[in-house]
């Protein structure tokens, strides 16, 4: 039990051997003493059992300096008793109401795996199961909120079935229960993924309130999403309209990013197998798309590109590798509408089967896709020509981890995890490996994401070359680089950047390593990637000039990053 307010612990205690899965402070019973040590009690459930727990006050002997005992709290627990009215399982969320033969402590009700709600009372000194109000939803009951909504007092629900239920709560007691008014939380949202096993959408966490007159319920699911749903009434002919407020990749981790060369707009992919795009002006997703491999299976992305080619007015086409090995190519409008798979490519039959892909790049013209492997392997296919396999190039030791196009479409550079730096040139049926690198380690090349190169020398740490630095991108202009590093650290620094002491810009955000970071076409934004957190960051980029002569030696103004918040 913590005082958030000085951010000190008041009292621990080992709580079941089991997990514990939700606590809850009782609000019938809660008091707060003159020290500021809250008495009362307060509840938690999980795998197999439900505790009841009193916070009590204890006096410490005082210390040479004190005059009088110090005061703290300790906690004291009382596992619920069935009493022979229902079955012990795993209970999932906790909310209270008013017990008029209890009105002290109230009536606690709990959730449970197979859509029941118990309801416990204390009689005696004991707590135990005083009801069991059975089928409240189809799968478990994920959360329970109390409030009072249009003057009346209600319980709200929901769970695994995308339902949310709103009860009288006065009357919600075994089979005596009445609902006031549900709808399907699936259907009141858009691009919003449905992960549980009945194709809805699982509603993990809920609060309702009143503001103005309007009922609203911030719902939160297992598919990391947050939004806002919104009802003027309770009756049944209202119709619900959801905002989403955080939406995000749901499980696994955030492996690619890539921005659109024209316009303020990006795709991420990850290992829960969706394509998502986002535009950065209203800073929302525009497209939610499941990606399948040959076979029809959900298949994780690992990493994506846009094509720069024209393909029509307000139609978007990217590429997106697989963990299978296969890269699918899909065309979208604007606005996330008309989806479709234009081409896919299974890899050659040469190379071992189930390696992800790794790494991809357009040419500036949009007419080739180098493909880098898990394996070391480097294809590039035709994109004129349906994404046909037209050449290889041997030479990697490692997964393909960066590539970049010559401005001319010529030479291509890459990276793999062997910490190898490779130049090549286009030949049919092979891309040959240039012998003379140095000629073309200052080749002007039409990006340059590449986290080993010369421009690159001085953005590692001492004893640390080649490691530390996940992902860079050098702005249009050419003046700086965007970092992005294993610490979960943005940076800004100079292009190029050739020795260690040349200064730079940190800033955090992310609770995990950074997948990538990629500045967009028009330079107004930066996006970061984290791979762990499933985080999307969006930053405004502007310029400071008073602070240049302390960032970039030379420089007339230094960019800066401020953050925008995210999905």
């Amino acid at each position: 039990v913590w005082d958030w307010r000085r951010g000190v612990a008041l009292a621990t205690i080992a709580g079941d051997k089991n997990r514990i899965l939700c606590a809850a402070c009782n609000p019938f019973d809660a008091e707060v003493e003159d020290e500021g040590l809250l008495m009362g009690s307060l509840v938690t459930c999980g795998e197999n059992h439900v505790t009841f727990w009193t916070v009590e006050q204890v006096d410490l002997m005082p210390g040479d300096d004190e005059t009088r005992p110090r005061r703290a709290a300790r906690l004291v627990g009382q596992k619920g008793v069935l009493l022979g009215k229902g079955v012990q399982q795993t209970a999932l969320s906790i909310a209270f109401k008013e017990d008029p033969d209890s009105p002290l402590e109230g009536c606690v009700l709990v959730g449970n795996q197979d859509g029941s709600i118990y309801i416990w009372n204390r009689r005696d000194g004991c707590w135990g199961l005083d009801n069991v109000v059975p089928d409240v939803h189809l799968g478990p009951v994920l959360c329970i909120a109390s409030a009072t909504l249009a003057g009346m007092a209600v319980l709200t629900t929901s769970g695994c079935d995308g339902m949310l239920r709103i009860w009288d709560r006065k009357s919600f007691s075994g089979e005596n229960r009445h609902k006031v008014r549900e709808f399907d939380v699936t259907n009141a949202t858009r691009h919003c993924v449905a992960t549980s096993r009945w194709g809805k959408i699982a509603v993990s966490s809920l609060d309702c309130t009143e503001v103005k007159n309007q009922l609203r319920f911030l719902v939160g699911t297992t598919s990391n999403e947050l939004f806002e749903i919104c009802l003027d009434d309770l009756k049944p002919e209202t119709s619900p309209t959801a905002t989403v407020m955080v939406q995000g990749h749901s499980s696994g981790s955030a492996t690619g990013l890539a921005v659109h060369p024209r316009q303020d707009i990006y795709v991420t992919v990850g290992s829960d197998g969706y394509l998502r795009a986002w535009d950065c002006e209203s800073r929302s997703a525009v497209l939610v798309h499941q990606l399948v491999g040959a076979d029809g299976a959900l298949q994780a992305g690992t990493c994506v590109d846009v094509c720069p080619a024209d393909v029509g007015e307000n139609v978007n086409e990217v590429a997106v590798g697989l963990s299978n090995g296969q890269v699918v190519v899909l065309r979208f409008g604007n606005r996330g509408e008309h989806v479709e798979t234009v081409a896919s490519w299974e890899g050659r039959a040469s190379k071992k089967a189930g390696r992800p892909v790794t790494s991809l790049k357009f040419s500036p013209d949009g007419g080739s896709l180098a493909v880098g492997g898990y394996g070391g392997g480097l294809d590039v296919l035709n994109a004129q020509e349906e994404y046909k396999w037209v050449a290889e190039a041997k030479g990697h030791a490692g997964a393909v981890t960066h590539m970049d196009w010559s401005e001319d479409g010529e030479y291509l550079q890459s990276n793999d995890a062997a910490l190898r730096v490779l130049f090549w040139r286009k030949f049919r049926p092979s891309f040959r490996l240039q012998d003379k690198p140095i000629v073309l380690s200052k080749h002007r090349w039409q990006s340059f994401t590449c986290t080993l190169g010369w421009p690159t020398m001085g953005v590692f740490q001492p004893g640390r070359e080649g490691h530390g630095v996940n992902s860079v991108d050098r702005a249009s202009d050419k003046s700086v680089m965007l970092l992005a590093d294993v610490s979960g650290n943005v940076a800004l620094t100079a292009y190029p950047t050739l020795h260690r002491d040349v200064a730079r810009k940190e800033y955090h955000a992310h609770s995990s390593p950074l997948a990538s970071a990629r500045f967009s076409a028009s330079g107004r934004y930066a996006l970061s990637l984290g791979e762990a957190d499933l985080c999307v960051m969006q930053w405004k980029v502007s310029k400071v000039e008073e602070e240049a002569e302390e960032v970039f030696v030379d420089e007339a103004g230094t960019p800066r990053l401020d953050g925008e918040g995210g999905g």
